[in-house]
């Protein structure tokens, strides 16, 4: 079996947010149901958003994390496996709450100083009513901003995403099978 057999790479189309814009500047980018349904959903002052910093809260989104993957028919990761990433100093995880309670969470990774990217999301079906998901991804767009990112990978190009606007570019991935390691 020769190298090329080992190494997986695909092609997809993603948006990347230029965060040297600014805040402000990217959220007049946003389409304008995105700015509609944020500016409703701040004002309405139903979700606190906050940064993980606890095994309690690791713990109670490690929940949500299961009963998300087995409403879409995935096998959730173990929580050892879950815990040991998210812990990692190359990522943060921004959670939604509903009076104290957790509904969402979104999960970032990234390159101090350089690109950060939008990792997955998991939230609780019961509180989409209340737009946890677009509120997270505005608040890691704006703590992005501030904490020195240059771009912002969305990771995908899905409407969802697309609607936090931004510029559509080809990215690759590769992975190498090391199982015979």
């Amino acid at each position: 079996f020769g190298y090329e057999h080992n190494v997986a790479s695909g092609s997809e189309r993603v948006v990347m947010l230029d965060l040297t814009k600014g805040a402000d500047e990217l959220f007049r980018e946003f389409s304008e149901r995105r700015r509609t349904d944020l500016r409703k959903t701040m004002k309405q002052g139903q979700l606190d958003v906050k940064l993980l910093e606890t095994e309690a809260e690791l713990a109670e989104l490690y929940e949500i994390h299961k009963d998300w993957n087995l409403r879409k028919g995935n096998a959730p990761d173990v929580f050892e496996s879950f815990k040991k990433t998210l812990k990692s100093k190359h990522r943060a995880i921004f959670l939604a709450l509903n009076n104290g309670k957790i509904v969402a969470g979104t999960y970032l990774r990234f390159c101090n100083g350089a690109v950060i990217e939008y990792a997955a999301n998991n939230s609780l079906a019961e509180y989409q009513k209340l737009r946890p998901n677009e509120l997270l991804g505005w608040k890691a767009i704006e703590w992005a901003c501030s904490s020195g990112f240059e771009k912002f990978s969305l990771g995908a190009s899905h409407p969802f995403l697309a609607r936090f606007g931004g510029e559509l570019i080809s990215s690759h991935r590769y992975q190498l099978d090391r199982t015979f390691l």
